[in-house]
């Protein structure tokens, strides 16, 4: 089977794109037939999620909440989180873009799932101000005003 050009894989995908737009493509792309129109179009498929799994990955990782500590402004610090829901958070999966996290104000954080895989839709975390940030190979430490947060890079299946 003949390789889709991006432009094709997209015109394939478009809903406003006319049949006879499809029917051109696979005359000149050889894709006539309904075996290699299906082709086609599952080659188009993976193209387009090949590309948004790399948009995500360089938009929005994600990452897994491995330890929560206090800063000590008000627990000693480095001690474990154990107050409140900071237990629950441990293992959860968050959605960030390390870039945009700023100094001096809170971070926000979108959970994509609980520590037992279960998605989470529209729960958020939201931080006391950021005092630093670093991100070394596949891990990143948030320190807060109250808290020190420890990522690492996840990998859904």
């Amino acid at each position: 089977m003949n390789n889709l050009t991006i432009s094709d894989a997209i015109q394939i995908l478009d809903p406003k794109t006319t049949s006879d737009a499809i029917r051109e493509i696979e005359y000149y792309g050889g894709f006539a037939g309904k075996k290699r129109a299906i082709e086609a179009v599952n080659q188009a498929c993976e193209m387009a999620c090949s590309m948004m799994r790399a948009y995500r990955k360089d938009m929005h990782m994600l990452y897994k909440i491995t330890r929560i500590t206090h800063t000590g402004t008000y627990g000693k610090e480095g001690t474990d989180r154990t107050d409140g829901r900071y237990p629950l958070r441990i293992g959860r999966i968050v959605e960030m873009r390390y870039d945009s996290i700023g100094i001096g104000i809170p971070m926000t954080l979108n959970y994509i799932r609980d520590s037992d895989g279960m998605p989470l839709r529209f729960n958020y975390i939201r931080t006391s101000d950021v005092v630093s940030k670093s991100k070394n190979n596949n891990k990143v430490v948030i320190t807060t005003r109250n808290s020190v947060f420890e990522f690492e890079e996840y990998e859904e299946e």
